[in-house]
């Protein structure tokens, strides 16, 4: 699967009410722009991908405990 197919089918599956990453933009933008000029993101992503630019390759996690679950 290609970068920008699997762009496509991550953004639909994430969710709405979290907040910006390090980059300070959230996923509903993301959604947004995705759904308004697909091509244009897809090339971005694209770009940054296939030209090895570190900050593409990088990302934080951060786990929450749930109050209710071990």
């Amino acid at each position: 699967m290609d970068p920008a197919c699997e762009l496509e089918s991550a953004i639909k599956r994430s969710p709405t009410n979290t907040g910006p990453g390090l980059d300070n933009i959230g996923y509903p933008f993301i959604g947004y722009w995705l759904k308004e000029n697909p091509d244009r993101l897809k090339r971005l992503v694209d770009y940054g991908l296939t030209n090895d630019i570190p900050d593409w390759h990088s990302a934080e996690v951060v786990l929450i405990p749930k109050a209710d679950k071990p």
